[in-house]
């Protein structure tokens, strides 16, 4: 399981950037399928998530996808197994669900 942060655009949004994952993941394999999970609660929020399987069995992700004013959270798991893919997915749930956004004006002092 890993984090990527990406800078989100005046005219970016949540669905675009699931939407870019999904164009590009089917264009490096044609065999790749894709479906949206069940959306994570966290509070009174709610955090789209896609699934990846990877064409040929080779590999199966899934991503949470969380925007905030300035920025793109996406919270990953990845496997090459989907056996295990499966049993670890609720660690991912719960990782997910102990995410909390500080702020986004951070200032850095200087001596």
């Amino acid at each position: 399981m890993y984090f990527n942060v990406t800078d989100l655009g005046p005219k970016d949004t949540v669905k675009s950037f699931m939407a870019a994952d999904t164009r590009r993941e089917m264009k490096n394999d044609p065999k790749t399928s894709v479906s949206t999970g069940e959306s994570i609660q966290v509070g009174d929020r709610s955090f789209p998530v896609l699934e990846f399987s990877l064409g040929g069995n080779s590999g199966h992700e899934a991503v949470a996808y969380i925007g905030e004013s300035q920025v793109l959270v996406m919270i990953v798991i990845s496997s090459l197994n989907e056996e295990i893919f499966r049993r670890d997915y609720p660690s991912f749930v719960k990782l997910v669900k102990t995410y909390a956004f500080l702020t986004s004006d951070v200032r850095i002092k200087t001596k």
